[in-house]
C-alpha cells in the first residue's frame, strides 16, 4: 500500500555437509496466487522497491512459517467466495522481511506504521497484480494453543493500526512536535466481534486487494496517465458522484501511489484539523473530530476520509469483513465520550450504505445498541 525504500537484508542458511550460502531468488516470476484452491504464500525475495514497477517481485524460496501460513489459510478460509476468487487472480501474495533480520517474524523491529508501510497492493503497468505483507504482522503477539507466532486478534490490530495513523498524522504533518509527545494509552479504542487472528489477516489482504481493485476499476487499460473516476462498468459509475471526492478531481495519486496516512487536500476539514489538535494535545478535540467522522455515515474507518483512494480501499475491506464467514458482527470505536456504531451506518440511507452496495449485497447486520 505505501512506498519505502527498501534495504538489502542478508539472511543466511546452513546447507548439511557444506559451507553457509545466501538463499537465492527464484529465476522466475513468481506465478498465481492459488494453487489447487490454496493460498501461496512465499517470502519475498529482498531487496524490493514496491511502486518502482521496473523490477518484478520475486520468490525467496526459504519456506514461510507453518504458523503465519495457519493464520493465512483461516483468513482465506473465512474469506467470501467473491475475495477467494480474487485473491486468486493475483500474480502472487508474499511475505515482506523489510525491518527483519531474518524469517522469524521475533527478528522484526518495526513500529506499527512501518508495518502498515511495509504491507501493500499494487498493479503494474503491464497488469501483473501483487500483495506483501509485513513479517512484523506476526510478532510479539500473544497465541492460543500451541501456535508460536500469530498474527494479533482483530480488536488488538484495530487499536494498533488507529493509534499508528493517528501518531503518523501528527509526527508527519506538523513543522515540529512538542518534546515527550505521546498519544494517551486510552485514546481510542475498538470493540469487535469476532475478536480473531483470522480476521486482521483477512482485512489486511482486504485493504491491500482494495488498492488493485481501485486501480482496476478506475485506471485502465494499466499504464494510463490518468484515472477514469466515472467507469459505467463499476457501479454504473457512481461512487465517486460526479467524478469528484470531497469537491477534487479523482485521478491517479503523485507518484502513482498512496503512503500511509496520506491527507488529500483539501479534503475533509475533521482530518485536516488533526495533526494540529493531536500535536497540541487537545485529545479531547482531537476525539470530538474523530467522533464526527465515525458517527457521520459516511465513512468506513477514520482512514477513509483521509483520501479518495482510502475511501474506496477501506470501504471495499469493510465490505468483505461483513461478508467473511464468520462475518464481521461489531465494530465499535470507542472514543473520548462517545461510542460510535459503525455498522449501525450500514442502510439504505446512509451514504456508507450506498458505497458499499457498489462491491454487492449486504448481508443483515444486528447493530449494538445505543449506549
Amino acid at each position: 500500500m505505501k512506498p519505502v525504500a527498501l534495504i538489502m537484508m542478508a539472511g543466511f542458511i546452513a546447507l548439511a555437509g557444506f559451507a553457509c550460502v545466501p538463499p537465492q531468488p527464484a529465476e522466475l516470476k513468481v506465478g498465481q496466487a492459488c494453487q489447487n484452491g490454496v493460498l501461496n504464500v512465499r517470502f519475498l525475495a529482498e531487496p524490493f522497491t514496491p511502486g518502482d514497477y521496473r523490477q518484478d517481485p520475486q520468490v525467496d524460496p526459504t519456506a514461510v512459517d507453518p504458523n503465519i501460513l495457519a493464520d493465512m489459510t483461516a483468513a482465506f478460509n473465512a474469506a467470501p467466495p467473491s475475495f477467494k476468487d480474487q485473491l486468486c487472480s493475483l500474480n502472487g501474495i508474499f511475505i515482506s522481511r523489510h525491518g527483519c533480520t531474518g524469517y522469524d517474524p521475533s527478528t522484526c523491529n518495526l513500529r506499527d506504521d512501518e508495518i502498515a508501510d511495509n504491507s501493500w497492493g499494487f498493479r503494474e503497468p503491464d497488469g501483473d497484480k501483487y500483495i506483501g505483507i509485513s513479517l512484523g504482522l506476526w510478532n510479539n503477539n500473544v497465541c492460543q494453543g500451541s501456535q508460536r507466532f500469530c498474527a494479533p486478534p482483530f480488536q488488538t490490530y484495530h487499536t494498533r493500526l488507529l493509534r499508528a495513523l493517528l501518531d503518523h498524522t501528527a509526527r508527519d504533518n506538523l513543522p515540529s512536535i512538542p518534546a515527550g509527545y505521546q498519544l494517551p494509552t486510552n485514546f481510542a479504542s475498538p470493540t469487535v466481534s469476532p475478536n480473531t487472528s483470522a480476521m486482521s489477516v483477512l482485512a489486511t489482504l482486504a485493504h491491500e486487494f482494495g488498492h488493485i481493485y481501485w486501480w482496476h476499476n478506475f485506471v485502465e487499460p494499466p499504464g494510463s496517465e490518468h484515472a477514469n473516476p466515472t467507469p459505467a462498468g463499476f457501479c454504473g459509475g457512481s461512487f465517486y458522484p460526479g467524478g469528484r471526492w470531497e469537491g477534487t478531481v479523482v485521478d491517479v495519486p503523485p507518484n502513482r501511489w498512496v503512503p500511509f496516512g496520506y491527507i488529500e487536500q483539501p479534503g475533509v476539514p475533521y482530518v485536516a484539523q488533526l495533526a494540529g489538535l493531536l500535536g497540541s494535545s487537545s485529545y479531547g478535540n482531537a476525539a470530538e473530530n474523530l467522533h464526527r467522522i465515525y458517527s457521520s455515515g459516511r465513512w468506513a474507518s477514520a482512514l477513509a476520509a483521509y483520501s479518495e483512494d482510502e475511501d474506496f480501499v477501506e470501504t471495499f475491506e469493510l465490505y468483505v469483513l461483513v461478508n467473511a464467514n464468520p462475518g464481521l458482527q461489531t465494530l465499535t470505536i470507542n472514543v473520548g465520550n462517545h461510542s460510535d456504531d459503525l455498522l449501525r451506518n450500514i442502510n439504505p440511507n446512509s451514504e456508507l450504505g450506498r458505497k458499499l452496495r457498489c462491491f454487492g449485497a449486504l448481508p443483515q447486520l444486528q447493530p449494538s445498541p445505543l449506549r
